[in-house]
């Protein structure tokens, strides 16, 4: 079972063995989703949001950080799902 990073903090899940993402709340006017990618120990490594011209959810790390390779296949991992569900969300409404 995956633990939110803050006891209380139910917008945040555990991806892989050392990184965590929190929802931001939506912002007035968009129609995908936004989240922070943090380690487990509570430091900011990125954002993970929609990147339109590619139409599909991208990282932008924050400056310094540094991946392995199994954390970027986590974060792989967790982008191929969003990608999935906001393309399931796009052919269920009806623009």
């Amino acid at each position: 079972m995956t633990q939110p990073l803050f006891e209380t903090d139910a917008f945040s899940k555990q991806i892989g063995k050392y990184l965590c993402v929190w929802e931001l709340p939506q912002r007035p006017g968009l129609r995908t989703r936004q989240w922070n990618l943090y380690s487990m120990s509570g430091d900011c490594l990125a954002l993970i949001k929609w990147y339109g011209s590619w139409r599909q959810y991208i990282v932008e790390p924050k400056q310094g950080t540094v991946f392995n390779e199994g954390c970027l296949s986590d974060i792989a991992a967790f982008l191929r799902d969003c990608n999935a569900t906001q393309r399931r969300r796009q052919t269920e409404v009806p623009r």
